[in-house]
């Protein structure tokens, strides 16, 4: 039998967990990176649950806007049989339009059929198919880098895109990236630090000079797996003019670096040749992690 002490102890516990149940903690207003579904059941509205009944969808949610006066793009890659089976891709756009406030383009790359994605999303989503030519299987890894290799290349997918000739800044995320606060305030906090907006709007300057290309990361967090490395490369920020000398070279070393199993060791190497003046057109600039980036799990094996 139950004492008085006993269950009002039990009572208690039962509250905590009809609250929680309720009312769940508020979402962290960083970006969750590299985040398994398993582990989002503690952020309200994000939860597997919700996310897996098929009510992700957003065909109908975005009012479709003018694509000739958007300045800012978002960008996506999915490969493999893997990522086409999951949810990772509807999730990551999902946050992106509520969370993350954006309502602009979303630019995805995938070598999926097309049938996969087809009224899933809404106008504002761009569908691409991959062109095979780009599909590079000389890598000695696990097959991955043929697809991270693809993030070399956004910019010239997106040149292609005739709708999108005024967009300046090019988003890069990681599909398994989830948004937690909106993305306008995000790049705010991170140009008033860094000073982003202030790089070159063209590849030639009026005095014939040409400036520095650059491309922004995160570093690498304690959790990531990746310390290293440079930068982990599953958050990029790209300017549609200046950044392109820093992809083209992002990608020679990649393809001449085919033993490597992840693309940021690549980076890394970009970023000691920059240190020590062997390269001085390209500049990678990393960013504190802290305030902007969580793994809710502390394996990085887990979040793979």
């Amino acid at each position: 039998l139950l004492t008085r002490t006993n269950a009002m102890a039990l009572l208690s516990l039962l509250m905590v967990a009809v609250t929680i149940l309720i009312e769940p903690p508020s979402f962290p207003d960083v970006l969750v990176f590299e985040a398994p579904q398993n582990s989002l059941s503690k952020f309200r509205g994000l939860s597997p649950k919700r996310l897996l009944r098929g009510d992700y969808v957003l065909k109908n949610e975005e009012p479709h806007i003018d694509f000739r006066l958007q300045k800012q793009a978002v960008a996506l890659l999915s490969f493999g049989q893997d990522a086409a089976e999951s949810t990772l891709l509807e999730r990551c756009v999902l946050s992106i339009r509520r969370r993350g406030d954006f309502h602009g383009p979303v630019v995805i790359i995938t070598d999926a059929p097309s049938a996969r994605y087809l009224n899933v999303f809404d106008e504002n989503v761009i569908v691409l198919k991959n062109r095979e030519e780009d599909m590079k299987d000389y890598f000695e890894s696990d097959g991955s880098m043929k697809y991270r290799r693809f993030k070399t290349l956004i910019l010239e997918y997106i040149d292609n895109i005739p709708e999108l000739e005024s967009v300046e800044w090019v988003y890069y995320l990681d599909i398994d990236v989830i948004m937690g606060q909106p993305l306008d305030d995000l790049m705010d906090q991170l140009n008033e630090k860094y000073h982003i907006k202030d790089s070159p709007k063209h590849s030639i300057a009026a005095n014939g000079a040409t400036p520095s290309s650059q491309l922004y990361f995160f570093k690498n967090s304690k959790t990531s797996g990746l310390l290293n490395f440079f930068a982990n490369s599953g958050f990029i920020i790209m300017n549609r003019h200046t950044s392109k000398y820093c992809l083209e070279l992002w990608q020679h070393v990649m393809d001449s670096r085919r033993e490597d199993n992840f693309d940021e060791a690549s980076l890394h190497v970009i970023a000691h040749l920059f240190d020590r003046g062997d390269e001085t057109n390209c500049q990678l600039v990393s960013m504190d992690v802290e305030d902007y980036q969580i793994y809710p799990m502390n394996s990085y094996q887990l979040l793979r």
